[in-house]
């Protein structure tokens, strides 16, 4: 089990430090993992450490940018499935060291950049940490990289042995790499609830009568989103006025479309595309049901901001964080990954017994207290002094 963290490395404690975070993906965001990074750095920087993230250049943007007080380094990149692929040398990231010169360096996932920026810490002495976003599985989804998911497994076994600390959001996987002999490295901190609520946020669409469900996040193959679809598709059957609202952009959308014109239902499924906060914000308000159907994620921010608006969710039995995010019958479901009827069947049950979606609405809104921002930042900030030197910290 995860070690609890010393009460006297405790936020507030020590100087300043230099945290160097390196991600493809920052801003704009183009998956959780973005928005995730967005919070920590600028929550970071109010806390008075110097925050500077290594990350791709979409086009219109500059080399060197500051958001927030965060010094934004951008590499040159391109899209590889509609994913941003920073492009740089061990050489290129040895100078950005030595001008950042910083305590700590926080990789979000496996990627060239990350592995080219391992190769460079070696010799600064900078604490190395890994936060598991992503399975090798979820890296390898494009079906030109698929052959190389033996080889993208071996590579991250090797990452993981560079790294001072790996964070892992979800217990499941805690356990898993703990299996596999990483025990001293592993450090539990659950992803932080950020999301601010705002009384009266519009609706993202005109929002019909009945009952309204949302799902949030990329149109990827791991997202799994036929299966909704497909229950959807089945409880429109039983319910009078039944609505879908995709919020989230990525290569499926024109599969999914194609989809909805086949099983009838083009106008009860509403695609939104890319939000920003405040209106995911109007989503989370306006709809009466959170449905995450992926396969694969480590440890769902859409689904704990869900949770924090009141709305009870359905979550498959195919993602490691199912349990940890639902108490099955208590604040939502769990469902056969691959059963549309199943998941047909329990939104029907919460459309027609409103006074059981809104007890569980208040189970998950408990439940999502958990995840509070402050106690999670407190966390991450003593792993960080944690895995410093004493002059650091001192």
């Amino acid at each position: 089990m995860p070690q609890p963290l010393a009460a006297e490395l405790a936020t507030g404690s020590g100087s300043s430090l230099k945290i160097l975070m390196v991600s493809d993906d920052f801003l704009p965001a183009k998956t959780g993992v973005g928005n995730h990074l967005q919070t920590l750095s600028r929550e970071l920087v109010k806390r008075g450490h110097q925050v500077s993230v290594v990350t791709s250049r979409p086009r219109g943007h500059g080399a060197i940018e500051m958001w927030n007080g965060v010094k934004i380094i951008r590499l040159p990149s391109l899209m590889i499935a509609d994913f941003p692929q920073a492009l740089s040398t061990p050489w290129a990231l040895r100078r950005i060291l030595r001008e950042e010169q910083p305590d700590i360096v926080h990789y979000h996932y496996l990627s060239i950049l990350a592995q080219f920026s391992a190769m460079a810490v070696k010799k600064s002495g900078a604490a190395q940490f890994l936060t598991y976003h992503f399975s090798p599985e979820v890296i390898t989804q494009p079906w030109f990289l698929r052959p190389l998911r033996p080889y993208v497994h071996w590579q991250l076994q090797r990452f993981y042995h560079q790294m001072t600390t790996i964070i892992t959001p979800s217990l499941s996987v805690y356990r898993q790499l703990e299996k596999m002999g990483l025990g001293s490295r592993l450090c539990h901190i659950t992803n932080p609830l950020s999301l601010q609520h705002t009384a009266g946020t519009a609706a993202p669409s005109a929002r019909k009568s009945g009952f309204t469900i949302l799902y949030a996040g990329r149109l990827a193959t791991e997202k799994n989103l036929p299966l909704l679809l497909r229950a959807v598709a089945k409880a429109k059957a039983e319910l009078v006025t039944c609505t879908l609202w995709i919020a989230g952009a990525g290569p499926m959308r024109a599969q999914l479309e194609a989809m909805c014109k086949t099983l009838g239902i083009t106008e009860e499924v509403v695609f939104l595309g890319q939000l920003n906060h405040q209106q995911l914000a109007g989503c989370y308000e306006h709809c009466d049901l959170f449905v995450l159907p992926s396969i694969m994620e480590t440890l769902s921010l859409v689904a704990i901001e869900a949770m924090s608006f009141g709305k009870p969710l359905i979550v498959t039995d195919r993602i490691a964080c199912a349990e940890e995010l639902v108490e099955d019958g208590k604040n939502g479901f769990i469902v056969d990954a691959e059963d549309e009827t199943a998941c047909a069947a329990r939104i029907v049950a919460l459309a027609q017994q409103p006074e059981l979606a809104a007890a569980m609405g208040r189970a998950a809104l408990e439940k999502s207290r958990f995840y509070c921002l402050d106690t999670v930042m407190d966390q991450l900030e003593a792993a960080y002094r944690n895995a410093c030197p004493q002059d650091v910290s001192a």
